[in-house]
C-alpha cells in the first residue's frame, strides 16, 4: 500500500463511528446499541470522512475528521477532550491529536481513546 500516512486509522476510524449510538442523546438509555448500529450508517460516516481527503497529521482535513467525529460524539451525549502530543516519526517530529471521549454517567474512569 503507497500511503502518505505511516499507519492506517480506518479500521479505527470504522470502530469509532460504528460505536456512535444516536443523535439524541436522551434515546441513548431507552435504546438498546444493538438497535442503532447499522452497516448504513457506519458507510455514512466513513464516506464523510473519506470526502475530506487524505488526513495526514497537521493538515485541513484530519483537522475537519476531528471536528466531524468530536460533533457526532457530543450529539451522542459523549463528552469530548483532546490529547495533543508531538512525536519522532521517520518524516521528522509530527504533531499528534487524541480524542478522548468520556460517557457522562461513567464519570472519569472510563474515557475511550478514538
Amino acid at each position: 500500500m503507497n500511503s502518505s500516512l505511516p499507519y492506517s486509522a480506518t479500521p479505527l476510524l470504522l470502530f469509532a463511528l460504528a460505536s456512535i449510538i444516536s443523535p439524541d442523546a436522551s434515546r441513548a438509555t431507552e435504546t438498546k446499541i444493538w438497535q442503532e448500529i447499522s452497516g448504513e450508517k457506519a458507510l455514512a460516516h466513513v464516506q464523510r470522512l473519506v470526502d475530506f481527503g487524505q488526513r495526514p497529521s497537521g493538515s485541513g482535513a484530519i483537522e475537519k475528521s476531528r471536528h466531524y467525529i468530536e460533533d457526532q460524539l457530543r450529539r451522542s451525549g459523549w463528552r469530548v477532550t483532546r490529547q495533543a502530543f508531538t512525536d519522532d516519526t521517520p518524516r521528522g517530529r509530527v504533531q499528534f491529536v487524541n480524542l478522548i471521549a468520556q460517557f457522562p454517567d461513567q464519570g472519569n474512569t472510563a474515557p475511550l481513546f478514538l
